[in-house]
C-alpha cells in the first residue's frame, strides 16, 4: 500500500509564494496546476498543495470531502510518477486547485488527476519550467 506522507504535503509559505508567482501555470478541468522545479532538503521527489475556494464551497465539510477525494486519487497514482521523476532527477513543487462549482465524483477526479501527471511528465521534457 502506498501512503500519502506528510513530508509529500507543501507547507512552507516562502515556497507557496514563489510557486503562485513565479510557477508554470496549465488548467485541466476541474484543476488549475501550478509547477515549478526545486531542490528539496528532504528526499521527496514532490511536494503537493491542494486548494479548494472557500467562494465556491462555504461549507468547511464539503471542502474536505473534495480535498480527501483529491488525495485519494493522486496517492493512488503517484507511484508511476515517482518513478519517473526519480528515474529522470527531477524534484518538483506543484499546486492542484479545484476550479469546479460542483462536487466531482471520485472516478472523475481521478481520470483528471491522472491526465494532469501525464501531462507534467511532459512538461518536465519539454524543460519549460522555471527552476
Amino acid at each position: 500500500m502506498i501512503k500519502f506522507k506528510k513530508k509529500e504535503i507543501l507547507r512552507n509559505k516562502k515556497l507557496i509564494e514563489r510557486l503562485f508567482n513565479e510557477g508554470y501555470s496549465f488548467m485541466n478541468y476541474p484543476f488549475r496546476i501550478t509547477i515549478i522545479k526545486f531542490k528539496a532538503p528532504d528526499d521527496i521527489s514532490a511536494k503537493i498543495l491542494v486548494t479548494i475556494s472557500k467562494k465556491h464551497f462555504k461549507n468547511s465539510v464539503t471542502r474536505n470531502l473534495v480535498r480527501r477525494r483529491i488525495k485519494e486519487a493522486y496517492r493512488n497514482k503517484k507511484d508511476e510518477f515517482y518513478k519517473f521523476l526519480k528515474y529522470n532527477g527531477y524534484e518538483i513543487v506543484f499546486s492542484l486547485s479545484y476550479i469546479s462549482n460542483e462536487i466531482l465524483d471520485y472516478e472523475k477526479i481521478e481520470k483528471s488527476i491522472k491526465s494532469i501527471l501525464r501531462k507534467i511528465e511532459e512538461i518536465l521534457k519539454k524543460s519549460t519550467i522555471v527552476e
